[in-house]
Protein backbone atom coordinates (compact mmCIF):
# COMPACT_ATOMS: atom_id res chain seq x y z
CA UNK A 1 0.00 0.00 0.00
CA UNK A 2 1.23 3.59 -0.46
CA UNK A 3 2.12 4.84 2.73
CA UNK A 4 3.82 8.08 3.12
CA UNK A 5 5.68 9.49 5.35
CA UNK A 6 3.48 10.37 8.30
CA UNK A 7 1.90 6.70 8.59
CA UNK A 8 -1.32 7.66 6.27
CA UNK A 9 -1.98 5.09 3.71
CA UNK A 10 -2.86 7.93 0.47
CA UNK A 11 -5.42 4.81 -0.71
CA UNK A 12 -7.09 5.31 2.68
CA UNK A 13 -7.17 9.16 2.46
CA UNK A 14 -8.05 8.69 -1.21
CA UNK A 15 -10.81 6.09 -0.31
CA UNK A 16 -12.25 8.42 2.41
CA UNK A 17 -12.28 11.68 0.26
CA UNK A 18 -14.24 10.14 -2.51
CA UNK A 19 -16.25 8.53 0.07
CA UNK A 20 -16.43 11.85 1.66
CA UNK A 21 -17.06 13.49 -1.92
CA UNK A 22 -19.86 11.17 -2.84
CA UNK A 23 -21.79 11.69 0.34
CA UNK A 24 -21.22 15.19 0.46
CA UNK A 25 -22.72 15.03 -3.63
CA UNK A 26 -25.44 12.81 -1.72
CA UNK A 27 -26.54 15.33 0.92
CA UNK A 28 -26.09 18.32 -1.82
CA UNK A 29 -28.47 16.27 -4.11
CA UNK A 30 -30.95 15.59 -1.19
CA UNK A 31 -30.78 19.36 -0.42
CA UNK A 32 -31.43 19.97 -4.08
CA UNK A 33 -34.33 17.38 -4.17
CA UNK A 34 -35.69 19.39 -0.97
CA UNK A 35 -35.24 22.61 -2.38
CA UNK A 36 -36.91 21.99 -5.75
CA UNK A 37 -39.83 20.51 -3.99
CA UNK A 38 -40.15 23.65 -2.01
CA UNK A 39 -39.82 25.61 -4.75
CA UNK A 40 -42.55 23.64 -6.66
CA UNK A 41 -44.74 23.83 -3.31
CA UNK A 42 -44.08 27.37 -3.47
CA UNK A 43 -45.05 27.32 -7.09
CA UNK A 44 -47.97 25.80 -6.59
CA UNK A 45 -48.99 27.42 -3.74
CA UNK A 46 -48.52 30.63 -5.12
CA UNK A 47 -50.74 29.42 -8.17
CA UNK A 48 -53.42 28.96 -5.70
CA UNK A 49 -53.09 32.48 -4.79
CA UNK A 50 -52.70 33.75 -7.95
CA UNK A 51 -56.14 31.89 -8.83
CA UNK A 52 -57.68 33.42 -5.57
CA UNK A 53 -56.59 36.42 -6.43
CA UNK A 54 -58.05 35.96 -9.81
CA UNK A 55 -61.16 35.04 -8.41
CA UNK A 56 -61.47 37.61 -5.81
CA UNK A 57 -60.63 40.17 -8.14
CA UNK A 58 -63.35 38.58 -10.88
CA UNK A 59 -65.67 38.54 -7.80
CA UNK A 60 -64.81 42.37 -6.70
CA UNK A 61 -65.27 43.66 -10.59
CA UNK A 62 -68.55 41.66 -10.80
CA UNK A 63 -69.83 43.00 -7.43
CA UNK A 64 -68.79 46.84 -8.83
CA UNK A 65 -70.56 46.24 -12.01
CA UNK A 66 -73.80 45.37 -9.91
CA UNK A 67 -73.51 47.86 -7.83
CA UNK A 68 -73.42 50.09 -10.81
CA UNK A 69 -75.78 48.54 -12.29
CA UNK A 70 -78.45 49.27 -9.48
CA UNK A 71 -76.66 52.54 -9.45
CA UNK A 72 -77.59 53.38 -12.77
CA UNK A 73 -80.97 51.77 -12.23
CA UNK A 74 -81.73 53.67 -9.82
CA UNK A 75 -80.58 57.27 -11.23
CA UNK A 76 -83.07 55.82 -14.58
CA UNK A 77 -85.99 55.35 -11.86
CA UNK A 78 -85.13 59.20 -10.20
CA UNK A 79 -84.63 60.49 -13.84
CA UNK A 80 -88.19 59.04 -15.09
CA UNK A 81 -89.51 59.75 -11.81
CA UNK A 82 -88.25 64.24 -12.48
CA UNK A 83 -89.80 63.88 -16.08
CA UNK A 84 -93.20 62.31 -15.21
CA UNK A 85 -93.19 65.04 -12.87
CA UNK A 86 -91.57 67.68 -14.99
CA UNK A 87 -94.68 66.72 -17.50
CA UNK A 88 -97.13 66.85 -14.97
CA UNK A 89 -95.89 70.26 -14.24
CA UNK A 90 -96.09 71.02 -18.38
CA UNK A 91 -99.72 69.46 -18.46
CA UNK A 92 -100.91 71.46 -15.62
CA UNK A 93 -99.58 74.51 -16.82
CA UNK A 94 -100.57 74.20 -20.45
CA UNK A 95 -104.31 73.17 -19.21
CA UNK A 96 -104.11 76.59 -17.07
CA UNK A 97 -103.36 78.37 -20.24
CA UNK A 98 -105.73 76.31 -22.46
CA UNK A 99 -108.42 77.54 -19.22
CA UNK A 100 -107.73 81.46 -19.03
CA UNK A 101 -107.78 81.59 -22.98
CA UNK A 102 -111.04 79.70 -22.94
CA UNK A 103 -112.16 82.30 -20.79
CA UNK A 104 -110.38 85.00 -22.64
CA UNK A 105 -112.64 83.66 -25.68
CA UNK A 106 -116.05 83.54 -23.92
CA UNK A 107 -115.51 86.91 -22.40
CA UNK A 108 -114.88 88.25 -25.85
CA UNK A 109 -117.53 86.30 -27.40
CA UNK A 110 -119.68 87.92 -24.41
CA UNK A 111 -118.68 91.47 -25.83
CA UNK A 112 -119.65 90.59 -29.32
CA UNK A 113 -122.50 89.25 -28.12
CA UNK A 114 -123.26 92.45 -26.17
CA UNK A 115 -122.12 94.82 -29.11
CA UNK A 116 -124.16 92.78 -31.53
CA UNK A 117 -127.19 93.25 -28.87
CA UNK A 118 -126.69 96.85 -28.79
CA UNK A 119 -126.89 97.26 -32.37
CA UNK A 120 -129.60 95.31 -32.64
CA UNK A 121 -131.38 97.63 -30.28
CA UNK A 122 -129.97 101.01 -31.73
CA UNK A 123 -131.11 99.54 -34.88
CA UNK A 124 -134.69 98.46 -33.27
CA UNK A 125 -134.59 101.83 -32.63
CA UNK A 126 -134.22 103.22 -35.23
CA UNK A 127 -136.18 101.77 -37.09
CA UNK A 128 -138.95 102.32 -34.79
CA UNK A 129 -138.24 106.48 -34.59
CA UNK A 130 -138.32 105.84 -38.80
CA UNK A 131 -141.76 103.91 -37.87
CA UNK A 132 -142.81 106.28 -36.05
CA UNK A 133 -141.97 109.70 -38.16
CA UNK A 134 -143.59 107.35 -41.24
CA UNK A 135 -146.30 107.17 -39.42
CA UNK A 136 -147.10 110.53 -38.05
CA UNK A 137 -145.33 112.01 -41.23
CA UNK A 138 -148.63 109.94 -43.06
CA UNK A 139 -150.94 110.92 -40.54
CA UNK A 140 -149.67 114.53 -41.24
CA UNK A 141 -150.28 114.08 -44.88
CA UNK A 142 -153.43 112.53 -43.93
CA UNK A 143 -154.31 115.54 -42.75
CA UNK A 144 -152.63 117.65 -45.15
CA UNK A 145 -154.97 115.77 -47.45
CA UNK A 146 -157.97 115.81 -45.75
CA UNK A 147 -157.74 119.50 -45.05
CA UNK A 148 -156.99 119.70 -49.25
CA UNK A 149 -160.04 118.14 -49.51
CA UNK A 150 -162.26 119.97 -47.13
CA UNK A 151 -160.71 123.13 -48.86
CA UNK A 152 -162.02 121.76 -52.53
CA UNK A 153 -165.17 121.11 -50.98
CA UNK A 154 -165.22 124.55 -49.37
CA UNK A 155 -163.88 126.41 -52.91
CA UNK A 156 -166.16 124.00 -54.99
CA UNK A 157 -169.40 125.13 -52.63
CA UNK A 158 -168.30 128.67 -52.71
CA UNK A 159 -167.92 128.47 -56.91
CA UNK A 160 -171.35 126.83 -56.92
CA UNK A 161 -172.70 129.89 -54.39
Amino acid sequence: TGKSGRGVDVGDLVATTVGSLERRAALLERELDVARSAGDAAATKLEFAEAAARKDAERVVRSERARHAEEVSSLRAHAAKELEESLRSVHASVSRQAEAARAALRDLADERDAVVEERAAAVSAAAAERDAALANATAEAARHARRAADADEIAAALRRE
